[in-house]
């Protein structure tokens, strides 16, 4: 889950629920993107093979010492305990589909009782098939306190990050229509509606309703396919009389010039509100792009467009061995917080997730997450909660090698946000006193297998995030941890963190020192 699973926690799992085991479920894609022209194929891809409804509660226990109990702002050791019952519902077969984890986290200081806080968390998507192959119903959540800055105080992945002002909520509801003319074609249509609220000083709630439908037959003939797609967007924020609009349409022509290798030649047009009061972009686009496949294991894919706002691709290559993964992702798009606040929610991350060669050589979905968000470079402090549409250009690498007893992980990632429209007033982060922000990061993660049901695990990530022409900040956050198996239902762990934050903002300066004891109990 987003924001839960400590940096060192994502080496630890990686390799110790391959070989302990592990409950956790693949959650069910429920978002479309218009950056491609496979966005609203009517297959999902699902493998209703697998484990029907599971309904697990479980109780984690965890007892933290640390240099910066008071935070960022008041330097004071102390202990936090935290006692945190929760309740995973599951099923990757039948009619539902999907991941649902709540958890109520009560979290105290030892010192000072009158500084605890007490809330719930909650991750998950699914999908209900309510009429056979025809109609379906998907819905999804998440709520979590992280720190949303990448600027200052803690590490966005920091378990501690507990303040009620760091709240972020969403919510997503959708329904999807396939249908087949004969042979002749194949589509969908699909609406989705987005909620996305926030406690964070600045945000203004937001619904985002998507409006979509496609066509097509990619093999309309022995070596030519077709696809038409459109999709509308309204946004409409809180206590502001504003509402973003967005449309695109494409058609796509498919081109089988080998067994192995496709072409595609897009052409559409799209419109979007701008910054200027009253004012839209848009107009007519055109691009191509083209799919290879040169082993069973090996993809390669670019769709690259000249759109409204400038220079629009999607660049994929991924290459998958019996002990070792590498992926390689650029995308530049038009994006804002409510597309992508919940992890199962997010597309790239879902195509991942759900894909069938990741699924058959990591069947264990806690292990096919963690292994997912290296690949991705999913490293803390690069989220930022916006009010606004902005301009999203990243690129993502990694690689994860996987060992009899150690296992090795490489990531990075490199991010430009560029502010698109003040629709809904001030944004919320860097983008309240920049039109800009800019994050690099890169990990390494490290585990070896002491023992059958032992593992030791260590990481090191370095970040940086520019904004404006006064914000920087340089983050670097290290661990090095034991995780154990102790029985079937049983597991704990001893991690030690050190976390460093340099920034231009005076009250951007962290560093912290701390030692996590902790074990979970499932029933």
């Amino acid at each position: 889950m987003r924001g839960k699973v400590g940096t060192c926690n994502v080496c630890l799992l990686l390799v110790l629920l391959a070989v302990l085991g592990g409950e956790r479920v693949r959650a069910q894609e429920t978002a479309t993107t218009p950056s491609s022209g496979d966005a609203f194929s009517p297959s999902g891809g699902r493998a209703r093979e697998g484990q029907g409804l599971r309904i697990v509660p479980r109780l984690d226990t965890v007892l933290t010492w640390t240099d910066e109990a008071g935070g960022a702002l008041r330097k004071d050791s102390g202990w936090i305990y935290e006692l945190s019952p929760g309740l995973r519902v599951s099923s990757t077969r039948g009619r539902f589909v999907g991941l649902f984890d709540a958890q109520w986290r009560n979290v105290g200081h030892a010192r000072d009782g009158g500084r605890g806080q007490s809330f719930g968390v909650l991750h998950g998507a699914g999908e209900l098939e309510a009429v056979r192959e025809t109609f379906f119903l998907d819905f999804g959540a998440a709520i979590d306190r992280d720190n949303r800055s990448p600027f200052a105080g803690r590490a966005g992945d920091d378990s501690l990050n507990i303040a009620r002002d760091d709240e972020v909520r969403g919510w997503s509801l959708g329904s999807r229509l396939q249908f087949r003319l004969g042979n002749a074609a194949e589509g969908a249509i699909r609406y989705r509606s987005n909620w996305l609220d926030s406690n964070l000083d600045g945000f203004i709630g937001q619904r985002q309703q998507l409006w979509a439908g496609q066509i097509g037959n990619r093999m309309a003939t022995r070596y030519a396919g077709w696809n038409l797609e459109y999709a509308h967007y309204d946004t409409d924020y809180d206590s502001a009389r504003e509402t973003f609009r967005r449309d695109l349409g494409r058609v796509t022509i498919f081109l089988d010039l080998a067994r192995q290798f496709r072409l595609r030649a897009t052409a559409g047009y799209e419109s979007h509100d701008s910054g200027v009061v009253g004012g839209r972009d848009e107009g007519a686009f055109g691009g191509g792009g083209f799919d290879w496949y040169p082993t069973p294991r090996t993809t390669v894919s670019l769709l690259a467009e000249r759109r409204a706002f400038g220079g629009g691709y999607d660049f994929r290559f991924s290459h998958r061995t019996r002990r070792a993964l590498w992926e390689i992702s650029g995308v530049r798009d038009i994006a804002s917080s409510a597309d992508s606040f919940s992890v199962y929610q997010d597309p790239v991350f879902l195509s991942h997730f759900n894909s069938p060669g990741l699924v058959a050589q990591f069947p264990d979905s806690v292990q096919r997450e963690q292994v997912v968000r290296l690949l991705l470079g999913d490293a803390p402090g690069g989220d930022v909660v916006t009010n606004a549409y902005y301009h999203d250009r990243r690129w993502r690498a990694g690689a994860v090698f996987i060992g009899l007893r150690n296992s090795l992980a490489l990531s990075g990632q490199r991010s430009r946000r560029r502010l698109l429209s003040s629709t809904g007033g001030a944004g919320y982060d860097g983008f309240a006193g920049s039109n800009w922000i800019d994050t690099d990061s890169a990990t390494l993660a490290f585990s070896r297998r002491l023992a059958p049901r032992a593992l030791l695990g260590a990481t090191i990530t370095r970040s940086r995030s520019q904004a404006g022409g006064d914000l920087d900040t340089w983050r670097t956050s290290a661990s090095l941890g034991v995780n154990a198996r102790l029985g079937p239902q049983t597991q704990a762990g001893l991690t030690y963190r050190h976390q460093r934050a340099d920034s231009e903002l005076p009250e951007g300066d962290y560093t912290e020192n701390s030692l996590r004891a902790n074990l979970g109990l499932s029933f």
